[in-house]
C-alpha cells in the first residue's frame, strides 16, 4: 500500500459530505485536505465505495494520514503549516488519535483499497477508449488500437492505476478533455460553420472536469491557447480579422466553461470564493516546500528537470527531441486536429518540465496520451508515404 492511498482515500469522505449527507457548507470544507486539491478524483473514490457499501463518512482515515506525519521529525512544517494540519487531527476520533500517539500502524481494510483500486482500473480503460475513439477520426483503425493500448501499457499509467490516488482519474478527463480541444481546433479551422460555440461549451467542461481532478490537467486549457494563437496567426496572415476575433471569443467561452465547472463541482471554493480558487495552487506550492526540507531531492534547474522527464519518461533526451521534431512537423500539416495534438505535446512539454518539483513519475504522466498521440500520427503519415498517397488525402476509416 502507498501510503498516499490513505489519503486519497479518506478524501472521499468530500463525496460522502457532499453528496450522501448533502453537507455542503459543512466546516470541513475549509480543512486543508478540502482546499488543496480539487474534488473529483475524490468523487470518483467516493463513488466506488458507495457502490459496494464501504462508504467513507468521517474524516478518520484523513485524520490518521496527519497523525502519521505528524510523528515525523518535520513532516509538518512550520507554524503555519502546522496549524493547518492539526485542525484535520482534530477531527479524528480520540481512540485512534491515541493509538496512532502511540505509534500504531497506517493500514486500510483491504476491501476499501480493493474497490477503489477497481476504480483506478476503470479510469484507465475510459482513458484508452477515448484515445482509441479520438485516434480512429484521424490514422488507420489498426494505428488507433495501437496507440489505445500503448497508453495502458506505459510504466506511468501502470503505476498511475495500480494505486488509488487521482492520477487515474486525472488521466481519463484529461484524455477527454485533450480531444475535445483537438475536435474544437478542427470546428473553429471552418470559417463557413459556426459550430464553435456548442464545441467551445463542450471543451470547457471537459478542461473544468479534467482541472477538477488534478492540477497538472491544466495542460490541457494550455493546449487550446496554442490552438488559439495559431488560428489567429493563420487568420492574420489572410487578414481574416472577423475570423481571429471570432478564435479568441472562442477561447474565451472555453476557459469561462472551464472555470464555472471547476467551481461548481468544488463546495471549497463556495465558501471562501478567492481564497479557495486560489488554494490548490498556494497550498501544493507550500507542500512542495514543506516535502523539500522534509524529504529533500528537489530539483533547482530546468537542466535538471529536463533530464528527470527524459528519465520518467522512459525515452530519454533523443526521445523527447524527436517526438518534438514529429510535433513541430504536425504543425505544417493542414489538419487542426493533428495540429493541436502537436500543441498538447508541445505546451505539455514545457509547462511539465519547468514545473517538476521532484523525481515522481505521476507528475509527469500528462505527456503520456500526446506523446502516444504524436508517434501515432507520425506513424501514420509514414504509412502514407510508404504507400505512395499524399500524406493527408487519405480518408481515416471513421472521419468528423
Amino acid at each position: 500500500m502507498h501510503v498516499d492511498e490513505v489519503y486519497w482515500i479518506g478524501s472521499a469522505y468530500y463525496f460522502d459530505l457532499s453528496f450522501r449527507q448533502h453537507e455542503i457548507a459543512h466546516p470541513d470544507w475549509g480543512l486543508l485536505p478540502a482546499r488543496e486539491n480539487p474534488p473529483m478524483a475524490k468523487y470518483v473514490i467516493g463513488v466506488a465505495l458507495a457502490a459496494v457499501g464501504l462508504p467513507i463518512s468521517t474524516p478518520d482515515i484523513l485524520g490518521v494520514f496527519y497523525a502519521y506525519f505528524a510523528r515525523q521529525p518535520g513532516g509538518w512544517g512550520n507554524d503555519r503549516e502546522q496549524a493547518k494540519r492539526a485542525l484535520v487531527l482534530e477531527r479524528l476520533n480520540p481512540e485512534m488519535r491515541a493509538a496512532m500517539a502511540a505509534g500504531a500502524s497506517v493500514n486500510l481494510d483491504t476491501r476499501i483499497l480493493f474497490a477503489a483500486r477497481i476504480a483506478m482500473l476503470v479510469c484507465a480503460a475510459a482513458a484508452s477508449l477515448t484515445v482509441f475513439l479520438f485516434a480512429i477520426r484521424l490514422v488507420r483503425p489498426v494505428l488507433a488500437l495501437v496507440a489505445s493500448q500503448l497508453v495502458l501499457i506505459h510504466p506511468l499509467a501502470v503505476e498511475a492505476y495500480n494505486y488509488a490516488m487521482a492520477d487515474a482519474p486525472a488521466m481519463a478527463f484529461s484524455a477527454a478533455a485533450g480531444a475535445a480541444v483537438c475536435l474544437w481546433a478542427w470546428a473553429l479551422q471552418d470559417r463557413h460553420r459556426r459550430t464553435e460555440v456548442g464545441w467551445s461549451g463542450v471543451t470547457g467542461i471537459a478542461v473544468g472536469l479534467a482541472c477538477a481532478a488534478k492540477m497538472n490537467p491544466l495542460v490541457v486549457l494550455g493546449q487550446a491557447l496554442f490552438v488559439t494563437l495559431g488560428l489567429m496567426v493563420a487568420a492574420g496572415f489572410q487578414r481574416d480579422r472577423v475570423h481571429a476575433l471570432r478564435c479568441l471569443i472562442a477561447f474565451a467561452g472555453v476557459s469561462f466553461a472551464a472555470l464555472a465547472v471547476f467551481v461548481a463541482v468544488n463546495p471549497a471554493i463556495w465558501q471562501d470564493p478567492s481564497g479557495g480558487l486560489l488554494a490548490p495552487y498556494v497550498e501544493q506550492k507550500l507542500s512542495a516546500e514543506l516535502q523539500a526540507g522534509f524529504l529533500g531531492g528537489a530539483l533547482g534547474t530546468f537542466g535538471e528537470q529536463l533530464e528527470v522527464v527524459a528519465d520518467l519518461t522512459g525515452i530519454g533526451l533523443v526521445g523527447l527531441g524527436v517526438i518534438t521534431l514529429f510535433a513541430v512537423a504536425l504543425l505544417f500539416r493542414p489538419d487542426w486536429r493533428r495540429k493541436a495534438v502537436a500543441c498538447w505535446w508541445l505546451f505539455s512539454l514545457g509547462a511539465v518540465t519547468q514545473w517538476l518539483p521532484f523525481a515522481r513519475g505521476r507528475y509527469v504522466l500528462p505527456l503520456v496520451i500526446p506523446a502516444v498521440l504524436v508517434l501515432t500520427l507520425a506513424l501514420d503519415v509514414s504509412c502514407d508515404w510508404w504507400s505512395g498517397a499524399e500524406p493527408d488525402e487519405l480518408t481515416p476509416a471513421v472521419d468528423g
